[in-house]
């Protein structure tokens, strides 16, 4: 079984989203295809396994080759090859196929479902399933497949000082890739708002043009970017006292898992995936305006979760299913 990491560009949720399905998966896959400049990388997260750094021509002669010899594809990103059936992809969410741009990569999206049976994978049943459903795509050929809940805190762990017990209020923010954070309407309810609280954002993530757009449209605001390739998630929480998320066509937000199990309060605009998954332990706001305001009634020194996070159980056990189905591929080649 060959797994097929292409297509994913940087060390972003979707790269530590296929590093989870290969760790629990082990020996099942024969070698990873990469990208140039992620090898090194992968290397690290998973020593002993053949990954094997492609160029685009490279890439095609190893999928031919796989094909030929009726190997299972492992895809965990929207990158169907065409006329292959023995394959698996995963739909995280459909932000790319907005615009001009996007519109293209949908036809192509669609072009490729239509010439392969393959299989679909997708990691929400709020938001992501309808989508797959308005397509076409039969239940026959989707398969859930969220992502993996980061490990709970040993007791003690939550204990370390963070930035939160005077102002400025340090605010958390998660990915600096796209549009889709609508970290401009953050920012400008920010600054229509007449907040009482000094505050400062950290964004975790790449530096990216994004957020150089963001500090050329809001210099006013205390803004800093948290490399995610130099820091973990941990020394991040150590940075913050609160995570804020108003994204739109999210497929998950692992970060957001690892702060409510830390024990970090997050703020989210209401959206169903949000629901899906942290429904239990968020406070949701139907407005970013709402949201802002309620900052000015925090308490600094006990910015904290009024009961332990639980990640849903019908999630977890989606995310043992799926590793399950990937095992049997494997198997089904030696028959």
């Amino acid at each position: 079984m060959i797994a097929n990491l292409f297509f994913i560009k940087r060390t972003n949720g979707l790269f530590y989203y296929s590093i989870d399905y290969l760790r629990e998966c082990g020996e099942s896959f024969s070698k990873v295809l990469v990208r140039p400049g992620l090898k090194n990388r992968l290397q690290v997260l998973l020593p002993g396994v053949q990954v094997v750094e492609c160029s685009f021509y490279c890439f095609l002669c190893e999928i031919l080759i796989a094909a030929k010899l009726g190997e299972f594809i492992f895809t965990p990103s929207s990158h169907p090859i065409p006329f292959i059936n023995n394959q698996l992809v995963v739909m995280h969410d459909y932000f790319p196929f907005f615009g001009f741009v996007g519109r293209i990569k949908k036809c192509l999206f669609k072009l490729s479902l239509t010439t392969s049976k393959c299989m679909i994978g997708f990691i929400n049943q709020s938001d992501v399933k309808p989508y797959l459903n308005r397509l076409g795509c039969s239940e026959e050929r989707l398969i859930f497949m969220p992502n993996k809940f980061p490990h709970a805190k040993k007791e003690g762990c939550n204990d370390y000082e963070r930035n939160h017990s005077t102002t400025p209020l340090y605010i958390g923010l998660i990915g600096s890739d796209s549009g889709k954070k609508n970290y401009e309407q953050l920012f400008a309810s920010h600054l229509e708002a007449k907040l009482r609280i000094e505050v400062k954002y950290l964004i975790y993530g790449h530096h990216t043009d994004y957020y150089d757009q963001l500090l050329r449209q809001f210099p006013g605001l205390e803004i800093q970017l948290v490399d995610s390739d130099k820091f973990d998630l941990d020394s991040f929480f150590s940075m913050i006292g609160l995570v804020i998320s108003v994204a739109s066509n999210e497929g998950f937000g692992r970060p957001i898992a690892s702060a409510l199990l830390t024990g970090i309060p997050c703020y989210l605009i209401d959206q169903p995936v949000f629901r899906e998954f942290y429904g239990s332990t968020a406070t949701f706001f139907r407005s970013i305006p709402m949201l802002i305001e309620n900052l000015n009634s925090i308490a600094f020194g006990n910015l904290k979760l009024d009961k332990p996070y639980e990640p849903p159980l019908n999630i977890l056990l989606a995310f043992d299913d799926a590793n399950k189905f990937l095992k049997f591929q494997k198997q089904r080649e030696f028959r």
